[in-house]
């Protein structure tokens, strides 16, 4: 009878997979399975695992409201919602323009939006030095006004923009991309200006995927740590004062400050999680 059911029901019956267990071959295939997971399990859950055994509670509230803590979390939390407000300002209009307009080398310009994901953290903030260093492109003739942006809070806003500029032109794009173009259509023929229509249309059927793109966007600012650290100078977000703590022996600061940062993660997952259900 195993034969007659339905993939679905078979896989779902007991007999199925009693019957996976006595063939040789599938109970040595399954075997093989397993380790590798074994492998990637054992790869992600330890070091959270090792962290978590250092660290008492009594330390933890100890260290949250260490001045070192508290500013380098103060300092990660508002660069990085300032960041993100203006990449989404920047990645809407972007993801705009590059799923509706027909632009000359449309596939170019999708290369070089995306281009910041996957440039090594080091070469980005290099190339950030380039351009807003004292001798920079552009630094240069703010230097010459008396101001200078590297080493600063704004420096670590530039870098954060940089890197996760590019999440968010993705993920709104795609979700213009997926828009039924008849709404466009139906708003043209009732006589909506193009303003219109990315207003009260293309904007409200996308708020998933900007909202996606803008929490993914804070998440990365947030650990963002190899573009910052080269133009922060001593200003300390969380993921740097991790690395010079650890690097100074400072092993206590450096496990409770990575607690702190992995529990905001968390808290941020569960928000995205909340949000795709109820999408």
């Amino acid at each position: 009878m195993l034969h007659r059911l339905d993939y679905p029901e078979r896989l779902k019956s007991k007999v199925w997979v009693k019957e996976i267990w006595k063939n040789p071959g599938d109970k040595i295939f399954n075997l093989i399975m397993i380790i590798p997971v074994a492998a990637a399990l054992f790869l992600i859950f330890t070091p959270f695992l090792s962290l978590t055994l250092k660290i008492s509670l009594k330390a933890l509230a100890a260290a949250a409201v260490s001045n070192m803590v508290k500013s380098a979390l103060l300092l990660s939390l508002y660069s990085s919602a300032v960041s993100t407000a203006i990449a989404c300002i920047l990645g809407v209009a972007a993801a705009y323009m590059l799923a509706f307009k027909k632009i000359p080398y449309k596939h170019v310009w999708n290369t070089v939006a995306t281009l910041p994901m996957v440039l090594p953290p080091a070469v980005g903030g290099y190339l950030l030095l380039l351009t807003f260093g004292r001798y920079g492109l552009v630094g240069h003739w703010f230097y010459l006004s008396g101001y200078s942006i590297m080493f600063t809070d704004q420096a670590i806003i530039i870098a954060q923009i940089f890197v996760i500029l590019p999440f968010v032109i993705n993920a709104v794009r795609t979700s213009f991309e997926g828009i039924n173009a008849e709404y466009k259509e139906v708003a043209l023929t009732m006589g909506a200006s193009e303003w219109q229509i990315f207003t009260r249309v293309i904007l409200p059927l996308s708020k998933p995927g900007i909202f996606s793109g803008a929490i993914m966007a804070f998440t990365r600012a947030m650990g963002e740590f190899g573009a910052t650290m080269m133009v922060s100078g001593l200003n300390e977000t969380m993921s740097i004062a991790i690395y010079r703590n650890a690097t100074a022996g400072h092993r206590t600061e450096a496990d409770i400050l990575s607690m702190i940062l992995i529990m905001v993660s968390f808290g941020i997952m569960i928000l995205m999680k909340n949000l795709d259900k109820n999408d």
